[in-house]
């Protein structure tokens, strides 16, 4: 089922945390080059330099920022391309979807 009507109004998607690691720069005008700095970021919950913000600061310590990173960095993973495509088949003998779309992960 997909909600459609004024309920979605103002709605957004968020992105997935996979892969996070990779997918600098970040936030919404890509200003942030690291994860660290979108930490920083958060942690000290600047003012905002137009209107009002609802951002409160985290107040996270040294260790524990680095502990956030680490977590953030662990849900990364490098993408698998199988050797030769022609070795690979699903269950059926057909080629498994993983040979024709590089860019996914295997959910196995």
């Amino acid at each position: 089922m997909i909600a459609t009507g004024a309920e979605l109004e103002g709605a957004f998607k968020p992105s997935l945390l996979r892969n996070i690691a990779k997918t600098s720069p970040y936030m919404h005008a890509g200003h942030f080059a690291s994860l660290q700095e979108v930490l920083e970021h958060y942690n000290r919950a600047p003012a905002a330099p137009v209107g009002d913000t609802e951002l409160k600061p985290l107040n996270l310590s040294v260790t524990e920022l680095a502990h956030l990173e680490a977590f953030l960095r662990g849900l990364s993973r490098p993408l698998k391309t199988p050797r030769s495509c022609g070795e690979q088949h699903g269950d059926n003998g057909h080629p498994a979807n993983r040979c024709t779309d590089r860019t996914r992960l295997p959910m196995n």
